[in-house]
């Protein structure tokens, strides 16, 4: 294993090319690095960190990677950057990627993990492909504003082993109609400096049958937490965190 960090100065990997046995490589701050073709000498790499590496335009050796099962391209919110051709990572098993990857997702079959960044769900946001993901066990989803569209996210419910959600907004609804087969579900707002949250998150069940399987129920850093039509029978634990909770109705 190999942790670079603060690598701004850093412009190549050439370095690191002997170290043909490597099996997981993170690197941090690298902000000048343009290519990681000397990876490929690296045919043991599992894990691939790639975090704020913002300028790499050329992944060509990322293809020659038979082993790599893990890989990292975002850094939150960042966009604009080149997305690597998914499609030629057949071992693929945990991604961290942006709204660019988006239409190629489908395309990972083997997916178990995905963490994904997107500024808003907004009309043109297609996560159709998403449902074809019938391997994915946890899902990490962030988004700034989940005022509008939610509907998009019923893709999921086409998600067999979907078990695991992390759901990240600033604000906006939350439909458990969604997510059929879940057990935990985690939800995360934005922290204030006064270290809690103070806008209002709406947790809605569009049926009383919305759910069915969901056990752990975990919400943090909001203001108002209001549930709307939900009744469960399996639910065993609900935790408010960080929450400075002014308002909490169910109705």
């Amino acid at each position: 294993s190999l942790t670079i960090r603060d690598a701004a100065s850093l412009l190549n990997l050439n370095d690191i090319k002997p170290l043909t046995q490597l099996r997981e490589l993170r690197l941090s701050g690298a902000t000048q690095l343009t290519s990681l073709e000397p990876l490929r000498e690296l045919t043991a790499l599992e894990t691939l960190d790639l975090g704020d590496s913002f300028h790499i335009s050329n992944y060509a050796a990322l293809y020659e990677l038979p082993q790599l099962k893990r890989l990292r391209i975002s850094n939150g919110w960042q966009a604009g950057r080149t997305i690597p051709e998914l499609t030629l990572l057949p071992a693929l098993e945990e991604l961290e990627c942006d709204a660019g990857a988006l239409p190629q997702l489908a395309h990972c079959r083997k997916l178990k993990k995905l963490t994904l960044f997107l500024s808003h769900i907004g009309s043109e946001t297609d996560f159709s492909g998403l449902s074809r993901l019938s391997e994915l066990e946890e899902l990490e989803l962030n988004v700034e504003s989940a005022s509008q569209n939610m509907e998009k996210l019923y893709a999921f419910r086409e998600l067999p082993k979907l078990r695991k959600v992390t759901f990240g907004c600033g604000q906006g609804t939350l439909p458990l109609h969604a997510f059929p087969a879940v057990t935990e579900l985690t939800v995360l707002g934005e922290t204030t400096e006064m270290g809690g949250g103070s806008s209002e998150l709406r947790i809605l069940a569009a049926t009383g049958e919305d759910a069915p399987a969901l056990e752990r129920l975990s919400v943090f850093a909001f203001g108002a937490v209001r549930f709307e039509g939900y009744r469960s029978m399996t639910l065993r634990e609900l935790c408010l965190g960080s929450c400075g909770i002014d308002s909490l109705s169910f109705t």
